[in-house]
C-alpha cells in the first residue's frame, strides 16, 4: 500500500470521528454564537456540511505534513473533496428522504460516511496525478474561501429553503 493510499483511507475515518465531534461540539461548548459558523447550530442538511468543511481542512493540515505533495495540489485535491462530500451528501440526504419523507439516523450516517470516501477517493486521484493547472489552483482558493464566508453569512441569515430547514 502506498503512502498516499494509506494517509486518504486514514483520513476517511479521523475526517468521520472529528465529523461526529463537530456535530454536537456547539451543544457541548454551550451554544455559543460566535462558534456557529464551525459547527453545526441545527439538524439542517446545510448546517451538517460543516462535520465535512471543519474536520476536511483539519485532516488536511495533517496529512500535508506526511505526504510529500506540493501545497497548490494539495489545495485542489482537498477543495475537490470538501465539494464532491458536500454535494454527494445534500442529493443523497434529499434524495432518500423524497423516497421515504422522512429521515433515518442510521442512513445519514450512511451517507456521511460515504461521501467522506468518495471525497477522499477523488482527493487521491487528484493527488497521485499531474500537476493542476494554475486556474484550478486559483479557483480552489476561491472555493474554499466562498464555502467558508457562506458558512459565516448563511449560519446567522438563513434563507427559507429546503436546504436550511
Amino acid at each position: 500500500m502506498s503512502k498516499l493510499i494509506f494517509w486518504e483511507l486514514v483520513g476517511v475515518f479521523i475526517i468521520f470521528v472529528l465529523g461526529t465531534i463537530f456535530h454536537f461540539a456547539y451543544d457541548w461548548l454551550g451554544n455559543i454564537k460566535a462558534l456557529g459558523f464551525i459547527f453545526p447550530v441545527n439538524e439542517s442538511v446545510w448546517e451538517h456540511l460543516k462535520m465535512v468543511f471543519g474536520p476536511f481542512i483539519i485532516f488536511s493540515v495533517f496529512e500535508y505534513c506526511f505526504i510529500n505533495k506540493s501545497f497548490n495540489k494539495m489545495i485542489v485535491a482537498k477543495t475537490l473533496a470538501i465539494f464532491s462530500a458536500c454535494i454527494a451528501i445534500i442529493l443523497l440526504h434529499n434524495g432518500y428522504r423524497l423516497i421515504l419523507g422522512h429521515h433515518v439516523v442510521i442512513i445519514d450516517i450512511v451517507i456521511f460516511l460515504l461521501s467522506i470516501v468518495f471525497g477522499q477517493f477523488l482527493s487521491y486521484k487528484i493527488l497521485s496525478g499531474s500537476h493542476p493547472r494554475m486556474f484550478t489552483i486559483d479557483l480552489s482558493y476561491l472555493c474554499i474561501f466562498l464555502l467558508f464566508v457562506a458558512f459565516i453569512f448563511l449560519t446567522y441569515n438563513p434563507p427559507n429553503i429546503f436546504l436550511f430547514k
